[in-house]
């Protein structure tokens, strides 16, 4: 009810969208949840952590291109993200996009040559080329 209250009071606070949108989907109002969500990213289309939240809750509610469309666009924008850009490689392995996978790493490693995670990335790439391509 504070949430909705603040929202109400102040509805171009982003970050206020985005709690409320966690509250949402921890409390099973996933249609709700992502109304919020996205209202955060409209409201702060550079805020990373926000991005990543709902392309997670699109991934999870089975919105996949949609979810691989806000993280392209997001670094369209600029956004440059290791934990973004490590869940489009995710979410392009898992939908059998190997190419596409393996492309975004190399954009990622770009950004994140040291990140610790890039060689588990490296390593689930190489074992879906390896499956793909025996």
């Amino acid at each position: 009810a504070v949430l909705r209250e603040g929202v109400a009071i102040n509805d171009e606070d982003a970050a206020l969208h985005h709690v409320l949108g966690l509250l949402l989907v921890r409390t099973d109002r996933r249609a709700e949840a992502m109304v919020e969500l996205e209202r955060a990213v409209e409201l702060e289309p550079t805020t990373a952590r926000y991005i990543y939240v709902y392309a997670i809750a699109l991934h999870s509610s089975g919105e996949i291109d949609d979810a691989l469309d806000e993280l392209r666009a997001a670094r369209d924008r600029g956004v440059v993200d290791f934990d973004n850009g490590a869940l489009l490689v995710t979410i392009m392995l898992d939908r059998g996009d190997v190419a596409g996978a393996r492309s975004a790493y190399e954009e990622l490693r770009a950004d994140y040559p040291e990140h610790p995670q890039m060689i588990s990335l490296l390593q689930a790439i190489q074992q879906s080329e390896r499956a793909t391509n025996p």
